[in-house]
């Protein structure tokens, strides 16, 4: 187990002896790279939070000075813009930068075999899912 300040790098063997401290590890804020033969193959880490406490944002807004009126109709409007943005796309799209990191997915495939089923994948991705 090799560590760093925020990051931590282990084996594909360790996380399948120790999950339980691994996942202990991720809850105290630690990032856990996984590696299979010196190469990485997956990062643990906690999900982000989703953006910002409503007194956050006011005591944000107020220490810039800001000339926003936090009247009744305020917290209506908070809750119709974030209602917009929680709806899910229809269609379902996928961004651009995913299908050029899956298509790197493929030129860094270690067998041709893998190769062919990681096209074959993104291939079926790209036609039925708009870009």
């Amino acid at each position: 187990m090799i560590e760093s300040t925020a990051q931590i790098r282990i084996t594909e063997a360790e996380l399948a002896e120790d999950l339980h401290g691994v996942l202990d590890k991720v809850q105290q804020g630690v990032e856990i790279l996984v590696e299979q033969d010196d190469r990485p193959v997956a990062v643990i880490r906690s999900p982000l939070p989703k953006g910002r406490l409503l007194s956050q944002c006011i005591a944000l807004a107020e220490a810039r000075g800001s000339a926003a009126t936090l009247d009744e109709g305020f917290m209506m409007d908070v809750e119709e813009g974030s209602g917009r943005r929680s709806q899910p796309w229809n269609p379902p799209t996928l961004c651009a930068i995913t299908v050029a990191e899956l298509a790197h997915g493929i030129y860094r495939a270690d067998s041709s075999e893998r190769r062919a089923r990681r096209r074959v994948f993104l291939d079926d991705l790209k036609t039925t899912l708009r870009v």
